[in-house]
């Protein structure tokens, strides 16, 4: 939790001084309005109701900064459990390599215990608004696992990066922000706000676009 924790702390204080500095990150896809073609292979959970209700709530205060932010429709909100293969333009999934995933997957998470997860408080990075999340020590396992098992299944895994996080990302920048103080006071006063308690004990194997907005579901899994 320690770790989590300090996690959060260091990219909210990295957002907080760039957008001090206006130097936020502008997402060039949703400035320019260009098409999107970007798509990856993601292992994500849905958000119950509650949940993406209370944050969908809190961020009524920020509509105001739009059209410079995008924020997520609440059907498009998610957790990102593992990037399998990142999004990038021109992506190709063969259907015999996407059965050799779904595969691998299911004997991996067949075994895996379902995930408690506490959300609470919104961070702000260079480029986005995210809501933190808090999880049980099964997610660890469970993303260990897959780390061992498609490697061995010779399938290919290129995370951006480990993921450790739970967040949600719930907006991102599309220009430069025209109040940005509103913004970091809504952070200052939001950062611990309870956002809910559930259980996740379904996971989705999707290919989708990087905003989660385009969704083709390729595999279901129930954990335990």
């Amino acid at each position: 939790m320690d770790k989590l924790t300090n996690l959060y702390s260091n990219i909210n204080a990295d957002g907080i001084s760039a957008i001090k500095n206006h130097h936020e990150q502008v997402d060039p896809y949703l400035s320019r309005k260009q098409k999107d073609d970007r798509r990856g292979l993601t292992l994500l959970a849905a958000l119950p109701a509650h949940v993406s209700r209370n944050i969908s709530f809190c961020l009524q205060e920020l509509k105001g900064l739009a059209p410079a932010v995008y924020f997520y429709p609440s059907v498009d909100m998610h957790i990102t459990i593992i990037d399998l293969l990142a999004a990038r333009s021109n992506f190709s999934l063969p259907a015999e390599t996407a059965a050799a995933y779904q595969r691998a997957l299911q004997r991996v998470l067949a075994g895996q215990a379902p995930v408690e997860w506490h959300f609470a408080g919104f961070i702000v990075s260079p480029g986005a608004i995210l809501a933190t999340g808090y999880y049980s020590p099964s997610l660890a396992k469970l993303r260990t696992a897959i780390r061992t098992e498609l490697p061995s299944q010779g399938l290919a895994l290129d995370e951006r990066y480990p993921t450790y996080s739970g967040h949600v990302t719930v907006a991102r920048f599309a220009g430069p922000l025209a109040d940005s103080d509103q913004l970091l006071r809504f952070i200052q006063q939001n950062r611990h706000t309870a956002l809910g308690n559930f259980r996740i004990t379904e996971l989705n194997l999707v290919k989708h676009d990087w905003y989660n907005h385009y969704q083709e579901l390729l595999g279901h899994y129930q954990l335990g």
